[in-house]
């Protein structure tokens, strides 16, 4: 599989509203995700939780990525797994089309469903 060898990831964009990169490298369980703290990606990371952001400027870029790369294995291992489960609850794309469908039908004026899944609900 391509990310079995992979450990980071590295998404840096000025302009990316909302791309699935990080979510689909996350999804593995195997690379660390870095994205730029430009327009939608740093609302996908929960920085040094389940990914990592950084600014744009290239020597933050590489002293970020040297960090993620001498964390020990199992930092690293933490970090991965809290990406996974991130994807799993709150990326899960049938749960929260059917969430919003059904809080649609129900009339509810907070039924838009954010990127990244969460609700606006009191639940």
């Amino acid at each position: 599989m391509q990310w079995d060898k992979t450990e980071v990831v590295a998404v840096l964009s000025r302009v990316d509203a909302q791309s699935f990169v990080p979510m689909e490298v996350r999804s593995y369980g195997k690379a660390l995700i870095l994205v730029s703290n430009r327009d939608g990606l740093p609302r996908q990371v929960r920085d040094g939780q389940d990914g990592f952001i950084t600014d744009l400027e290239v020597n933050e870029v590489a002293r970020t990525m040297q960090e993620i790369l001498h964390l020990p294995r199992a930092r690293k291992a933490e970090i991965a797994a809290a990406g996974v489960r991130l994807v799993q609850e709150e990326y899960d794309m049938s749960k929260n089309f059917t969430t919003a469908i059904v809080r649609l039908l129900e009339g509810d004026a907070a039924a838009h469903v954010p990127a990244g899944g969460q609700t606006n609900s009191a639940a």
